[in-house]
């Protein structure tokens, strides 16, 4: 899947770069949502700045794993297909679109993707990776809590 080749050119960035440290003037994508207190002790925002890319990584503090991917950018690499939906969510009273993707070298992962529209030239694309279906649903669900109004057009 394109997306996915998109992904790995982004971790592979990330993983080059490490975390970013203070900028001096605002990125066009703002900054990563604020994460619910209820999980500021176990995850932590990973951030990567590229000039029309914001990539926040949901970090788990306890093993340093990814927990969840979004991406803010002007065009989404992700181009959904019907026969990959998933499960439908809901997010400030839109419907948000999940959908399944797959590693071809670890099919036991379950993975999910969405994409929302922020603005009329911004979407986020969210990726979630997980071995079991209650990590993937909590998992989920906060994406779905998370504001993105601070990245949104106004």
């Amino acid at each position: 899947m394109r997306s996915m080749a998109l992904t790995r050119l982004l971790l592979l960035a990330l993983s080059w770069a490490g975390p970013t440290s203070a900028q001096t003037a605002p990125h066009p994508f703002g900054e990563c949502p604020a994460l619910p207190s209820y999980v500021a002790q176990s995850l932590r925002w990973e951030v990567l700045r590229l000039p029309n890319i914001l990539m926040c990584r949901a970090m788990r503090t306890e093993d340093g794993a990814e927990a969840f991917a979004l991406t803010f950018s002007s065009e989404s690499p992700l181009r959904p297909r019907d026969r990959d939906r998933a499960e439908r969510g809901m997010l400030d009273g839109k419907e948000v679109q999940w959908y399944r993707s797959e590693i071809a070298n670890d099919p036991t992962l379950l993975i999910r993707e969405a994409l929302i529209q922020l603005g009329e030239q911004r979407v986020v694309h969210i990726m979630v990776r997980t071995s079991d279906a209650e990590t993937l649903a909590k998992y989920q669900q906060l994406v779905l809590s998370l504001t993105f109004s601070a990245n949104q057009d106004h």
